[in-house]
């Protein structure tokens, strides 16, 4: 039933994601998919239990492209992204496996998650769907390792955009929120790494790389205020790396938010 696909970019090993699935609940009919990017892995024996499939490429690809190239070998009808320092709390396969079963007709589902650091998450306080007017100003769906849905989903959204250097996530909740609902589950089955120095998340050039793509997929699509919102974020961001000016933080029909961003540009 779950194809758990696990991208490792170069230089990493996916130790700490691949621990979590030894107690996660996988079962017989699931398989666990690494795909090296650029790199071969040497596992340890520590997970000869676990229904592995190593993949590889010559090069490194990038992990949207590590993704749908897990996504394109896995035969489970369910997909499940693992990033490589992330992990599954005890049984939360097993979870999942009880909530897919009582509610056949979702198709796509968030995992609510929690901290490796600790700080509060938010995610046990979202509504129980969410709708594509509620991820246009902020990823309430969460990152990679809380996402859950049906193959046939992600191969009709065409997967990650392999172009994105950063929100890829947050971009394919977005294209996904057109097409079905987001059913949340508020239990925190996830825990984010937020402790590693290297995170795309801590990233300022690309997110703002991601930011900017996210803005030429969707501005002609989003509402007036919504597109002001992430151009008033957008020029803030770059003013607080010296990359932009001042005076394109403020937009018309974002006024709040312009003010907030202009601030935490100041204060950066």
């Amino acid at each position: 039933m779950f194809s758990v696909i696990i991208p490792v970019g170069p230089g990493r090993d996916a130790h700490q994601a691949l621990s979590s699935l030894l107690t996660a609940g996988l079962d017989a009919s699931d398989e666990v998919i690494v795909v090296g990017d650029g790199h071969a892995l040497q596992l340890d024996e520590t997970f000869k239990s676990l229904p592995i499939i190593l993949t590889a490429t010559s090069e490194p690809m990038g992990a949207n492209a590590a993704r749908n190239l897990g996504a394109s070998l896995a035969t489970g009808d369910i997909l499940c992204f693992l990033d490589d320092d992330d992990q599954y709390e005890q049984a939360a396969l097993t979870r999942l496996r009880s909530v897919i079963s009582k509610d056949s007709e979702s198709e796509v589902w968030s995992l609510g998650w929690h901290f490796l650091s600790g700080r509060k998450s938010r995610s046990n306080q979202r509504p129980s769907i969410l709708s594509d007017k509620m991820i246009w100003k902020r990823n309430q769906a969460g990152g990679c390792s809380s996402m859950l849905l049906r193959k046939t989903v992600f191969d009709q959204v065409g997967g990650f955009d392999e172009a994105m250097a950063s929100m890829q996530d947050w971009d394919l909740w977005i294209r996904i929120s057109r097409i079905t609902s987001i059913v949340t589950i508020r239990e925190a089955l996830v825990i984010y790494n937020d402790t590693a120095g290297s995170r795309i998340s801590t990233n300022q050039p690309a997110r703002i790389a991601g930011l900017t793509r996210l803005l030429e997929k969707n501005a002609s699509t989003w509402p007036r205020s919504v597109t002001a919102f992430h151009q008033a974020r957008l020029a803030a961001s770059k003013f607080s790396v010296g990359t932009g000016k001042w005076t394109e933080i403020f937009h018309w029909h974002a006024p709040v938010a312009s003010v907030l961003f202009a601030f935490k540009a100041l204060r950066h």
